[in-house]
C-alpha cells in the first residue's frame, strides 16, 4: 500500500497544478466537487470535475452513481485485480487546522482509505500522511477528523482509495478550514484579504484588487511554479494592473504563477493566475 500511494504522489504531479486552479471556491471547504455532482468527459474518460481517477487506466473502476448521500450523484470504486482511487488537491496553510470529512458505504468485507499527503511547492511529501480507513457498512458512514498542515505545506493532495475486490461509494469529501481559532482582528483580515483578478486568464494585462477596500496591501508578490519570486509591489493600495512582467520589465512565459499578499503585516492569501499567449 505504501509504495502505490508513494507512485500514486509521483505520477499525479504531472496534474497537480492543474487541479490547483480547481480549489478556488466559495466557503471554508477547501476541496473542488465535494459531492461528485459534476461530471466531464475528459479525453473519452467521464471523471467528477477536479478529480483524477483510476477510470483512465481501469475502464469501471471508478464510476458516477445515483446511491448517494446527499444529492444526485456519488462516486463508484470497484477494486479488481488493482486499486481504484480518486485523488484532488488543494492549497494549504502550513501550521493551519482542517477538519476533515468523508461519507462512505462500504458494502465489501475489503475496504479502503481516505489519505492526506501534505505536499511542498515542488511536489515533494513534507510531514506524515493522515490515513482514515475505510471499513465494511451497509450504510453510508462519516469518517472524519481534525488535522494540521506541517510546516512547508503548500499543497495537499487527498486521495480516496477501494482495495483489490473491494467496492466503496464515496460522496461529501470536504477539507474545512478552522478559523474559530482566530481572534476577531485576525477574522476580519483574512475576510477582507480575498483577492480577485478579472480577466483570468488573461493575456495583456490582468486587474488584481481586494474584494473589499479595507485595510489595503502593503505586499503583493507574484511567483512561479518553482518558487521563484518574479514581480513585487509594494505601498497602500486596493488595486493594481499587472500586465504580465517581471520586475525587470521582460513579459513572463505563459503559464501558471500565483500571488502573495501582506495586510498589516500578515502574509495569508494565495491565488493561482494564468498567463496566456
Amino acid at each position: 500500500m505504501g509504495h502505490y500511494y508513494h507512485f500514486r504522489m509521483k505520477s499525479s504531479r504531472i496534474l497537480l497544478f492543474n487541479l490547483i486552479l480547481l480549489t478556488f471556491v466559495t466557503g471554508q471547504n477547501i476541496l473542488i466537487n465535494p459531492s461528485f455532482e459534476i461530471w466531464l468527459d475528459t479525453l473519452g474518460v467521464n471523471m467528477p470535475l477536479g478529480w483524477f481517477t483510476s477510470e483512465f487506466n481501469f475502464p469501471g473502476s471508478a464510476t458516477k452513481t445515483t446511491d448517494a448521500h446527499t444529492g444526485n450523484f456519488a462516486l463508484k470504486l470497484i477494486g479488481g485485480d488493482s486499486i481504484a482511487f480518486a485523488t484532488t488537491t488543494a492549497l494549504v496553510q502550513a501550521n493551519r487546522q482542517y477538519n476533515f470529512n468523508g461519507w462512505c458505504k462500504c458494502p465489501s468485507y475489503l475496504g479502503g482509505s481516505f489519505i492526506l499527503n501534505w505536499l511542498s511547492l515542488f511536489g515533494n511529501p513534507v510531514g506524515i500522511p493522515t490515513i482514515f480507513p475505510i471499513t465494511m457498512s451497509t450504510n453510508y458512514r462519516n469518517y472524519s477528523g481534525t488535522v494540521t498542515a506541517p510546516d512547508s505545506a503548500v499543497l495537499v493532495l487527498v486521495t480516496v482509495s477501494a482495495l483489490p475486490q473491494a467496492t466503496v461509494y464515496v460522496d461529501d469529501v470536504t477539507l474545512d478550514s478552522i478559523v474559530s481559532e482566530l481572534n476577531e482582528n485576525q477574522i476580519s483580515t483574512v475576510n477582507q484579504g480575498q483577492v480577485t483578478l478579472q480577466p483570468n486568464p488573461f493575456t495583456n494585462q490582468t486587474l488584481i484588487q481586494l474584494s473589499n477596500p479595507e485595510p489595503p496591501f502593503t505586499k503583493l508578490e507574484i511567483y512561479d511554479l518553482t518558487g521563484k519570486l518574479v514581480k513585487s509591489f509594494s505601498g497602500k493600495q486596493n488595486c493594481l494592473v499587472w500586465e504580465g512582467t517581471d520586475d525587470a520589465g521582460v513579459r513572463l512565459r505563459p503559464g501558471l504563477y500565483f500571488a502573495r499578499v501582506t495586510i498589516a503585516g500578515k502574509t495569508f492569501t494565495q491565488k493561482f493566475i494564468i498567463l496566456e499567449r
